[in-house]
């Protein structure tokens, strides 16, 4: 035992130099390169730029560590790098490269130690041929449809756009990939995606593409080797009829192979269908939107984002008042096992309220409330809910900004003949202050809620809570800690205080970045044996950049593959809601504020540098959203749109809502620059974004900075999706990135 534990002593060590000894030549290598004259020296037609940290963290815990959030204890370390690298050869040409991984000696880092190479690509792109190409090599996301494929690769993709031919335009694209997490992990058995898609962009009849995407998923120990493939014909047209604006979508897909490890489920055919019309109103401020989906028992293509055995009918419509008030409206019906004997019908009725509620008094708010009936045919399942969320915010005097929220749901189990009622009701505070140069905002808040089963409280939960957020040049600290006092009120139930709390400090000195991460856990059970658990951590990163020699543009600039040119804004003449990447970094407010109202986008909530839009800003998702715009000197600095994952009664995961949004993404601003996926979507999401064992996000170059969307961590424990449009991020794996101050 005493050898083991020198060994295991000596090994950490060794690491710990090691990783130390990287980082310091890394960084000084890295500033020898900086101060080098711009116009010489190795790779000088180069902009190359990165960043190093190295991180270390002590994981502790006492009592029952069944119950702990930290399943590794002790010393945990690891040393994060990137390297980009890009060459403008003219406005018609650019290479990309990018290079990232780790020196691992974490347990929470990865699951394997030593020197990882995570993602890395090498991206060209050549506008000025008679056959416009972009080649990507390395990791790259296989975007095609939610029905085909949605996976982040390491292959091969190449993208040809050729002279018009025929009296059309054409794209193809042809790829190959697998999906091992990284580059150590290639002699595992893979799951192999090859395919290709041809897009014709402008017909008579609309915009076609084919899709074909074969999918081999190689033999394991225990499992046979999976082979299937799926084929996709799409079609969209943007039209006018009758003062209508309208996009219609339709896709229809073809599946053929193994659906699982079973004898009895290979070479299964099967398809799927989508069909979408969404459309606006030129005179009035109306929008609506149809949808239908329809999925084979053995339609299940492991690329896709969809649910087989599922058939649905979505109707939305929305109208915007003139005084930025949102109204919302919904039915959906959902057959899930729909080819089976025994079908399950899932049927909703929503409406939802968003914007300035009571404008005079600064109430902005969002009221949603839906109805849903659940049954299948053998009536073993018959059911009817209705749930409602209400949240409000509400300036009060000064700096003091008020938070109200309800949540009712009552559900009745015609199958069993029991009730179940849960309700909730919070409250809380948000008050700006400035202090010594520091500008801040503490928040304290209260959750009370309860479940009733026929009519008797089962369980109630008290949840106060307290933020703190602090900024001051270099310095940035956001702080949280929450208590939930649960009561079970059943007989041998089990009461239970839980205490948590969450800090960060990150101060930032020219090129180096240092932060302390510190968390603590702490449940007491009644009766049971206590749990005490907690977490620090020390970073530092440093970032380096040399720009390449200045290249002499031509003035002539052709139609890049990817344009993320921040347009110009004819104020008073757009009435069309601005997109994130028009709110850039260094706007003036009024600019903003004016472009704004004229989409209907009004009275916003006005905090100490902050202001808040509860609305609907993107039509085609219906959860809850809200605008927010940091601005400092009365110019913009980062503008957010926050969207909630929650509940609208429909059947879609997490992982599926996540997806759809992000699909949305991927269309409207095209190949992202940079990208992270690692992790799953389990149950424990919010404990692996507080690891940092699932980390997601994407981001694209602008003019102004970087557009990222993602889900970050917080300190507040909130899940949620954001998109921000900032000059910068945290480099790397960070996912503390989160706008912390809009609660």
């Amino acid at each position: 035992m005493t050898n083991k534990m020198t060994n295991k002593l000596s090994l950490r060590s060794g690491v710990s130099f090691s990783l130390l000894f990287f980082s310091i030549w890394l960084s000084f290598g890295t500033v020898t390169a900086s101060a080098e004259d711009k116009g010489v020296g190795l790779l000088s037609d180069w902009n190359i730029n990165g960043f190093n940290t190295y991180r270390m963290d002590v994981y502790e815990e006492s009592g029952d560590l069944s119950a702990s959030p930290y399943p590794n204890r002790g010393f945990q370390q690891y040393d994060d790098f990137t390297i980009n690298m890009n060459r403008e050869f003219s406005i018609y040409e650019n290479i990309r490269v990018q290079l990232n991984g780790t020196i691992d000696d974490s347990e929470y880092r990865t699951q394997q130690e030593g020197v990882i190479i995570e993602r890395g690509y090498f991206t060209w792109e050549k506008a000025d041929v008679s056959a416009p190409f972009r080649l990507e090599v390395g990791d790259y996301f296989g975007n095609q449809s939610l029905r085909t494929l949605q996976r982040a690769l390491k292959g091969v993709q190449v993208e040809l756009q050729p002279a018009p031919f025929g009296g059309q335009k054409h794209s193809f694209q042809v790829f190959t990939g697998i999906t091992n997490q990284n580059y150590r992990s290639l002699s595992e058995p893979k799951d192999i995606y090859t395919g290709a898609s041809w897009l014709i962009p402008e017909t008579a009849l609309g915009a076609v593409s084919f899709t074909a995407v074969n999918n081999i998923n190689q033999q394991t120990d225990t499992t046979p080797q999976q082979t299937q493939t799926v084929y996709s014909l799409a079609w969209g047209k943007e039209a006018e009829l009758y003062q209508q604006e309208l996009q219609i979508e339709a896709e229809y897909a073809l599946f053929s192979g193994d659906v699982s490890t079973a004898a009895t489920d290979q070479n299964k055919n099967d398809n799927g269908f989508f069909t979408q019309l969404q459309g606006r109103s030129k005179n009035i401020p109306l929008t609506y939107r149809v949808r239908h989906e329809r999925y084979g028992d053995d339609f299940r293509p492991n690329g896709s984002s969809v649910t087989s055995n599922q058939r649905s009918y979505e109707g939305h419509v929305g109208w915007r008042f003139d005084n930025g008030l949102n109204l919302r409206g919904r039915v959906q019906t959902f057959r899930t096992n729909w080819k089976s004997d025994n079908p399950t019908d899932r049927d909703v009725l929503g409406i939802s309220l968003s914007g300035p509620i009571i404008p005079s008094l600064q109430i902005n708010g969002n009221m949603n409330s839906f109805v849903a009936n659940q049954e299948n045919k053998d009536k073993t399942t018959d059911a009817l809910s209705h749930t409602s969320n209400v949240s409000f915010t509400m300036p009060i005097i000064d700096n003091w900004v008020a938070r109200l929220g309800g949540f009712y749901s009552e559900t009745d189990n015609r199958a069993n003949g029991q009730s179940n009622v849960r309700r909730q009701v919070s409250f809380g505070v948000d008050y700006d202050f400035t202090a010594m140069g520091f500008r801040g905002a503490i928040s304290p808040a209260m959750v009370l809620r309860d479940n009733q089963t026929d009519g008797s409280v089962t369980q109630s939960d008290i949840a106060p809570a307290v933020s703190l957020y602090l900024n001051k040049g270099p310095h940035i600290l956001s702080f949280s800690h929450n208590t939930l006092s649960q009561d079970t009120n059943t007989v041998n139930g089990i009461d239970t205080d839980t205490h948590q709390s969450a800090l960060n400090y990150a101060y930032t000195k020219n090129a180096h970045r240092f932060e302390i991460i510190a968390n603590y856990f702490d449940r007491n059970p009644t009766p049971g044996e206590d749990t005490e658990a907690y977490r620090i951590g020390l970073s530092w990163t440093y970032n380096f950049d040399r720009p390449a020699r200045p290249v002499v543009q031509p003035v002539a600039q052709p139609q890049a593959l990817a344009d993320t040119t921040v347009p110009v804004i004819d104020q008073g003449a757009i009435t069309s809601r601005p997109d994130l990447m028009e709110l850039a970094p260094g706007m003036t407010m009024e600019a903003v504020t004016v472009r704004l109202a004229n989409a209907g986008l009004v009275e916003p909530l006005e905090r100490s540098g902050l202001n808040i839009y509860e609305t609907q800003y993107i039509e085609e998702v219906d959860h809850r959203q809200r605008l927010g715009l940091l601005h400092s000197g009365g110019f913009l600095d980062t503008s957010v749109l926050v969207i909630e994952f929650d509940d609208l009664g429909d059947i879609d995961t997490t992982e599926l809502i996540y997806n759809e949004v992000r699909k949305i993404m991927f269309d409207r601003y095209g190949v992202p620059i940079n990208r992270v996926e690692e992790g799953s979507f389990t149950n424990n999401l919010l404990a692996d974004l507080r690891t940092g064992q699932f980390i997601r996000y994407d981001e694209w170059q602008t003019a102004s900075g970087v557009l990222r969307f993602g889900i970050p961590y917080r300190t507040d424990g909130q899940v949620r999706m954001e998109l921000i449009h900032s000059r910068s991020f945290p480099p790397g794996e960070n996912n503390f990135w989160s706008i912390e101050q809009l609660r």
